[in-house]
C-alpha cells in the first residue's frame, strides 16, 4: 500500500517539473519560430523583388536595342521615346536595389572592433567560414555585400569589443545554438539568416542593436553563442557614417 502512495506522489511532483520546464523553453521557442516566420516571408519578398529586377534588366536591353535601330532609320522620335523608357526602367531598377538593403539595414554605426582571437576577414559567399575549419558561408543577405566580420576559431572562445565612434546600429551575427535570451537589447533583423556548409545545415542569424556614440559593447561568445561563436559584422567605410 505504502508503495502505492509513494508512485502517485512521484507522478504528482513529476508532473509540475515538467511543465516547469516546457515553459522555460517556451520564450526561445517563440523566438526561433518566429524567426523562421519571418525568414520565410522575407525570402518570398527577396524573391518577387529578384524576378522584377531581372524584367527591368530584360527591359533596358531591349529599349537600348530599340533605340539603335531607330537611330539607324533616322527616326530620332523614336530613339528618344525608348531613351526615355529606359531611364524609366533603370530608376525602377534602383528603387528596387535599395529595397533589398531597407528591408535588413536601418542605419549604420561607426564602430572599432579589438580584442584577441579573431581576425577581420571578408563577409562573402563561399569565403571561409572559420580560421580552423574548410566551411564556406551561404546564403548571406545582399545588403551585407562587401562587409567584413570578426573571423573566429569554431568552438574557441575569443575576446571582442565595440567602440561605437558614431551612433547608428551595430550588427552581430550568432549561430542557432545560442541562448537567444541572454542577448539583451539585441533583436534579430528581416532575412538575416544564412548559413555554412558543415553538413548538418547550420544557420547563423543577424541581430542588431542601436548604440550611442562613445557606447563599449563586449560580444559574447561560445559560453553563450555556441560553437560558431559570435560574430561582428563591419560595414564598408562608405557606410561608416550612421548611414
Amino acid at each position: 500500500m505504502m508503495k502505492v502512495r509513494y508512485v502517485q506522489l512521484f507522478v504528482v511532483l513529476l508532473v509540475p517539473i515538467e511543465t516547469t520546464l516546457a515553459a522555460a523553453e517556451l520564450p526561445q521557442a517563440l523566438v526561433k519560430a518566429t524567426q523562421a516566420r519571418d525568414q520565410e516571408l522575407e525570402s518570398a519578398r527577396v524573391d518577387y523583388v529578384k524576378r522584377q529586377l531581372a524584367a527591368h534588366d530584360v527591359f533596358i536591353m531591349a529599349a537600348a536595342e530599340v533605340r539603335r535601330q531607330m537611330i539607324v532609320a533616322g527616326n530620332l522620335e523614336g530613339a528618344n521615346a525608348a531613351d526615355q523608357a529606359a531611364k524609366v526602367a533603370k530608376e525602377q531598377t534602383d528603387a528596387l536595389r535599395k529595397s533589398l538593403q531597407k528591408s535588413v539595414i536601418e542605419s549604420v554605426a561607426a564602430i572599432a572592433v579589438e580584442g584577441a582571437g579573431f581576425k577581420l576577414a571578408p563577409f562573402t559567399n563561399n569565403s571561409k567560414a572559420f580560421s580552423n575549419r574548410n566551411y564556406v558561408w551561404s546564403d548571406i543577405p545582399a545588403a551585407f555585400e562587401g562587409w567584413s566580420y570578426t573571423q573566429t576559431a569554431g568552438g574557441q572562445p575569443a575576446s571582442i569589443k565595440i567602440t561605437v565612434k558614431q551612433a547608428g546600429d551595430v550588427y552581430i551575427a550568432i549561430g542557432s545554438g545560442a541562448k537567444i535570451p541572454e542577448l539583451k537589447g539585441w533583436k534579430p533583423i528581416r532575412g538575416g539568416r544564412f548559413g555554412y556548409n558543415d553538413g548538418k545545415g547550420s544557420t547563423l542569424s543577424i541581430f542588431s542593436r542601436e548604440a550611442k556614440a562613445e557606447d563599449v559593447l563586449e560580444i559574447p561568445q561560445t559560453a553563450v553563442a555556441g560553437w560558431a561563436g559570435c560574430a561582428v559584422l563591419v560595414p564598408p567605410p562608405a557606410q561608416d557614417a550612421g548611414k
